[in-house]
């Protein structure tokens, strides 16, 4: 969790930019160029696929467990559909993360020559 910990502060901002507006392509773009780049430097450091997916898996149980903090912390009705869109976006946004990081993962691997 360690390394993770240097993208953190991107990937919140990423995500922050996307729970603001989910609909923006330039806010999706980036996001996607730091989930490749994501993937580029962990098969650099040498990591294998199962453990680029656990990291990104151990942040959404985090993020999820935030999430769940704020909505029962809510006055105004968080747990209604503004809760569920929040839910929704965070769920896709790391899925995404995930697709991309292990796109760019094997990418790498292959002009590389390096198994993955």
């Amino acid at each position: 969790m360690v390394q993770l910990k240097d993208h953190i502060p991107q990937l919140l901002d990423d995500l922050c930019r996307t729970l603001e507006d989910a609909f923006n392509q330039e806010v999706k773009d980036r996001a996607r160029w730091r989930a490749a780049m994501h993937g580029q430097i962990r098969w650099e450091e040498r990591y294998d696929i199962s453990q680029l997916v656990r990291e990104i898996s151990d942040l959404r149980t985090v993020l999820i467990g935030h999430l769940s903090q704020f909505q029962d912390a809510r006055i105004t009705n968080f747990n209604g559909e503004l809760g569920l869109f929040a839910m929704v976006v965070l769920h896709a946004f790391l899925d995404r993360v995930i697709r991309i990081s292990v796109e760019q993962f094997i990418a790498t691997s292959n002009t590389t020559g390096r198994p993955g």
